[in-house]
């Protein structure tokens, strides 16, 4: 064909082929401009009908004028063959081009131009992601109000111009919206990843058909890889018809969590559960263009100047016997996971909130101090099963009251009261609610009152975080799950209670982490988007199996279906510390800190990994700050304590220690700290006074001989030191996680049997 003359077309080359057709670049010789010529392969229109439908269809598309679809110049017939003249329309296909996060040189097409993907170069922007899906939006928007439905919307028929700009192509399997015989489905055209549920089933096409298939383009566009994949055709149709796509965020970066719910509604199997026009699309992702205006691959929650920022205080117990403080925090711990799946909104999270309450009186005073704009507060009078609820909202600048609301219920309406709380704040503050996020909220709740209670009752003890509540914790989760085996927040609620117990000691590793990885995933049997669930068992695989990949890839998950988890963030950030990536743990731990900013957890952490990254003076500003907020929280005296030792200031590192032992004369890691610290002052005696101790301890619990062995190295007795190795490395031992990155192994690190144990435990590379 090359080189033919067509009519007025002269045949230059051949620019793309497939099963219906071969297209061509042509020179319109007549009208001096170029062309795109479609030959139609025969078994398209085999017969009269087809011919003729096909052709009725294709001069209803030609009658379409759109700049995002491309224009239909005529359609005729030559030497037998059908064909159609359009717009040549220069670029390449949307299928060529990177998904975000992708590396410049994983050969896939795509230089850097002005952040826009070039062949050669690198991914897409998430912002360049939302021009081109609102483009295809206004285009097939043209189309259906033209009645006009696509049906084999795909990557390859989606042409996208240097600068960003797209067209439709291949409208010529389009179907026009009628009742007309010559119009009836004879086949099922498509293309089988991108053909919704209805096509497969030969059901008739409407433009809820396009949502979807947009859905599935947009999936691949940000992730790589189409949403429903298998190694044949009939398993792929299978996925279509009765699977859920793999979430998200846990095959892309955390940043397109801001797209999951709208990937999510386009998706669903059923019709009246997608989007119900292109106008409703169009306006969700209108709405995350502030969302989206952030560095590429630096956070996940959108900075505090592009959100309204909101602290939930715990509530007022006024019962009348003053003893429901668990259902006060409750409350409002439920409200802040609701808020924070509210577009538009930063919710600080529960540690700050509670911690300011505990300290300070005036309600606008905690707001500034928490740098949030608004602040929700209120009291709870429960009797028995009576409850009245009375709650505020504030604007921090100067006291208004911009909403209050009292609810005089039975306690089974608490969910009820929760929801419509949620929803007056939204009004109040004109943001809003993606209808995906409230369904997967309502998912939350229990089957009765009574099991919430005692959910909230265990979560109250958990968060105390000592040996005795953590216990009584498990006791009420447990009577949870007895009542009702479907609520998964139980589940979750055991699985870190254990994960207390295994890293803390008060449990053997072996003992206790394999505990909690049955909890955490019998609730993501319940609930997949769970994301406190993915975290969960992100810390597990992190500190017992040893699994790194997979770490990660649950801790990705996690913070894509839970932007606002700080708890998320901050576990990451470790996790990426432990891994020597210290650039990405500080923007991690800034996320959590932005998001929770007085937790003492939190802050403590910021200051272990600048332990680990041997900043020794910011480390100490941090846990110095965190001893500020609560002179007894006993990891920050540690660590800063450990800090001293490291810049050969023992005395002082002895001082703190001994005040973190005489807190909890039973926590093991701070006399093993203690201890460690008596070697470097040369204070052997009392050095091997503590061993003794801590051996006293293993009779009866146990003690993680990597931290035993700290002592034994300030000794000197190498060979104790890499005995004590092998066996923890045998108990799966946690603080394993540290080899590679913390200074107390660094007069060792050298070592070829130092070398092994990295190796040994995936931590070498």
């Amino acid at each position: 064909m090359i080189g033919k003359n067509i009519f007025q077309y002269r045949i230059l080359e051949k620019i793309g082929e497939g099963g219906k057709g071969v297209v061509y670049k042509a020179e319109d010789m007549r009208l001096k401009r170029l062309a795109a010529l479609k030959f139609l392969s025969p078994q398209l229109i085999a017969d009269a009908e087809s011919k003729e439908r096909f052709q009725r269809e294709a001069r209803a598309v030609a009658a379409m004028n759109h700049p995002n679809i491309v224009t239909i110049y005529e359609i005729n017939e030559w030497d037998g063959q059908l064909y159609i003249a359009m717009e040549y329309v220069a670029g390449r296909t949307l299928n060529t081009m990177k998904p975000p996060g992708a590396r410049a040189d994983d050969g896939l097409h795509g230089s850097k131009n002005e952040g826009r993907s070039e062949p050669g170069g690198s991914p897409l922007m998430l912002t360049d992601v939302l021009e081109i899906v609102l483009q295809v939006c206004e285009g097939l928007k043209h189309a259906h109000g033209a009645g006009i439905v696509h049906r084999d919307l795909k990557p390859q028929n989606i042409m996208v111009s240097p600068d960003l700009r797209i067209k439709l192509l291949d409208f010529g399997m389009a179907k026009i919206i009628t009742a007309d015989p010559l119009t009836r489905e004879s086949t099922t055209p498509g293309t089988l990843n991108f053909m919704s549920p209805e096509q497969l089933r030969g059901e008739t096409v409407d433009p809820l058909t396009d949502i979807w298939s947009l859905g599935a383009v947009l999936y691949e566009l940000i992730s790589g890889q189409p949403p429903f994949h298998a190694e044949t055709a009939e398993a792929t149709i299978y996925s279509i018809l009765f699977r859920d796509p793999a979430p998200l965020g846990g095959i892309c970066i955390p940043e397109v969590s801001v797209l999951e719910a709208i990937v999510t509604r386009t998706l669903r199997k059923k019709r009246d559960e997608r989007y119900p026009h292109m106008d409703a699309l169009i306006a969700d992702l209108q709405a995350l263009r502030p969302d989206l205006v952030v560095p590429p691959s630096t956070s996940t929650v959108v900075s505090s100047q592009t959100k309204i920022a909101i602290a939930v205080l715990p509530f007022t117990d006024l019962s009348p016997n003053q003893d429901e403080e668990y259902f006060c925090h409750g409350l409002a711990e439920d409200l802040i996971n609701a808020l924070a799946r509210v577009e538009g909104l930063k919710v600080v999270a529960s540690a700050s909130s509670f911690f300011s309450r505990n300290r300070t009186a005036d309600t606008c005073d905690i707001g500034r101090k928490l740098q949030v704009q608004f602040v929700l507060e209120g009291s709870v009078r429960k009797s028995q099963q009576q409850l009245r609820i009375t709650a505020r909202l504030l604007q921090v600048s100067d006291g208004a009251l911009l909403w209050s609301g009292s609810y005089d219920r039975v306690l089974q309406d608490i969910f009820v009261i929760q929801d419509e709380i949620t929803m007056a704040i939204a009004n109040s503050l004109q943001v809003g609610i993606l209808q995906a996020v409230k369904a997967r909220q309502a998912r939350r709740y229990p089957q009765g009152s009574e099991v919430y209670n005692l959910f909230l009752k265990g979560r109250y003890f958990l968060n105390k975080r000592y040996w005795g509540g953590v216990k009584r914790s498990i006791d009420f989760f447990q009577q949870c799950i007895a009542r009702d085996g479907t609520y998964a927040l139980p589940y979750i609620g055991i699985a870190d209670s254990y994960n207390f117990y295994g890293l803390h000691g008060f449990m053997a590793p072996k003992e206790a982490f394999p505990e909690a990885k049955l909890a955490v995933l019998k609730a993501l049997e319940i609930d997949q988007e769970l994301g406190e669930a993915h975290a969960t068992l992100g810390y597990i695989n992190c500190f017992y199996d040893w699994n790194w990949p997979a770490a990660e890839n649950e801790y990705r998950r996690a913070i894509a279906l839970e932007p606002g988890y700080a708890t998320a963030h901050a576990w990451y950030s470790l996790f990426l510390a432990m891994m020597g990536r210290f650039d990405e743990a500080f923007s991690e731990i800034g996320i959590a800190l932005e998001l929770d900013p007085l937790s003492l957890l939190i802050n403590s952490i910021q200051g272990l990994i600048h332990i680990f990254s041997r900043n020794f003076s910011k480390a100490r500003q941090c846990l110095e700050k965190t001893l500020d907020l609560d002179p007894d929280f006993l990891l920050a005296l540690i660590w800063l304590g450990e800090s001293y030792i490291f810049v050969q200031a023992p005395d002082k590192a002895i001082e703190l220690l001994r005040r973190a032992v005489k807190i909890d004369p039973g926590m093991s890691y701070a006399m093993a700290s203690l201890g460690f610290a008596y070697t470097q002052a040369d204070e052997r005696d009392k050095a091997k006074s503590v061993l003794a101790q801590l051996s006293k301890m293993g009779r009866k619990r146990y003690i993680s001989s990597i931290q035993v062995a700290h002592i034994q190295m300030g000794l000197g007795a190498k060979e104790q030191v890499f005995k004590l190795y092998e066996k923890a490395l045998q108990q799966r031992d946690p603080f394993f996680l540290w080899f590679k990155v913390a200074p107390h192994f660094d007069s060792i690190r050298s070592e070829q049997r130092f070398r092994e144990f990295l190796e040994k435990t995936g931590l070498a590379l």
